[in-house]
């Protein structure tokens, strides 16, 4: 891989490395050639660790040896494991490189962390480019772990409405949100709540007006 793409103190390096997205280049066999920062900060990894292997051992992925046996008992060179041809990484590769759209596709990796194994969630987008000849791909993750998180049940009061956090009842919703999805709540009132608490407003308020945003 040329040095010009991860060039120390090029504009192309500051410009990937500002991003908190994971940022890979990879060739056809899916061996990772360059990471950003972000990339080799989250792996807890230094660049040349991580460069020059298949992107299975680079991330850790379960299907993969690294020592570490996949729950089977079996050991897999990264892309030869069953699971590997329906890994997101892999068939957005495939994709930018038939020069087809690759952009945001959903796809969970079981990753070592550890003495443990967890479940990332990932939006990965994929642009083919060349170089020298050689086609190659710009592989973009960005975590949706924690929002894959909200999909769940909250595990809410029925009584004072407090969130369970962490064995605990002791967070509004609005503040879980905020903290968990980045989310911002805006306030209102609703159809009945109006009817009950304001009886007298009978001014024929539409549920439009009546959910506003609150400043």
């Amino acid at each position: 891989m040329p040095d010009w793409l991860f060039e120390p103190g090029s504009p192309t390096q500051a410009l990937l490395d500002a991003m908190s997205a994971m940022v890979f280049v990879v060739n056809e066999q899916v061996t990772v050639l360059e990471a950003n920062r972000a990339a080799t900060e989250r792996l807890g990894a230094d660049a040349t660790v991580a460069l020059n292997r298949a992107f299975g051992e680079v991330i850790r992925c379960t299907n993969v040896g690294l020592g570490l046996p996949h729950a089977s008992g079996d050991v897999h060179p990264c892309g030869t494991s069953d699971h590997c041809s329906r890994c997101v990484i892999r068939q957005s590769t495939e994709l930018a490189l038939a020069a087809l759209p690759a952009r945001n596709r959903p796809g969970v990796i079981t990753l070592h962390m550890g003495r443990e194994q967890r479940d990332a969630h990932f939006l990965v987008s994929a642009t083919r480019f060349e170089h020298g000849g050689q086609p190659l791909v710009m592989l973009i993750l960005e975590d949706v772990s924690e929002l894959a998180e909200l999909r769940r049940i909250i595990p809410i009061c029925a009584w004072c409405k407090k969130v369970r956090d962490d064995g605990e009842y002791r967070e509004d919703l609005e503040r879980y949100l905020r903290r968990h999805a980045i989310l911002e709540v805006s306030h209102g009132i609703c159809p009945d709540c109006q009817a009950r608490e304001f009886p007298q407003d009978d001014d024929g308020d539409t549920a439009g007006t009546r959910f506003s945003r609150q400043e």
